[in-house]
C-alpha cells in the first residue's frame, strides 16, 4: 500500500512518513568534490542501527505504538480502514 494514499497527520494533514533510526554507521561513496568543497555522494548504505520512531516528514508527528514495518503496515491498514469508513463532512464534496 502507498503510504501517501493512506496517512493523513493528525497535526498537520501531511501524507508522507519518515524512519527514524539511531545507532546506526552510515557510509556514502564520494564520486564526485568542487574546489568549493562540495561532494556529490552515492546513495548511503545503513548498517545496523535501530528504528527509533516513524514520523511526519512535514511536522515531526511520531506515529504511536510503531516501531517497525508490521506495526507501521498494521497502523496504515487500520487509518485507512478509518478514513475510508468516516462519514464526508457536512458540506464536503465527494
Amino acid at each position: 500500500m502507498k503510504v501517501q494514499d493512506i496517512f493523513i497527520c493528525p497535526q498537520c494533514d501531511g501524507h508522507r512518513i519518515e524512519e527514524i533510526i539511531t545507532n546506526a554507521a552510515v557510509t556514502s561513496e564520494v564520486v564526485d568534490t568542487t574546489e568549493c568543497g562540495d561532494i556529490k555522494y552515492n546513495t548511503p548504505d545503513i548498517d545496523e542501527g535501530i528504528v527509533d520512531r516513524y514520523q511526519c516528514v512535514n511536522c515531526g508527528y511520531a506515529i504511536p505504538g510503531v516501531s517497525n514495518g508490521v506495526e507501521l503496515y498494521a497502523h496504515l491498514l487500520s487509518s485507512g480502514n478509518k478514513r475510508l469508513n468516516t462519514s464526508p463532512k457536512k458540506g464536503a464534496k465527494p
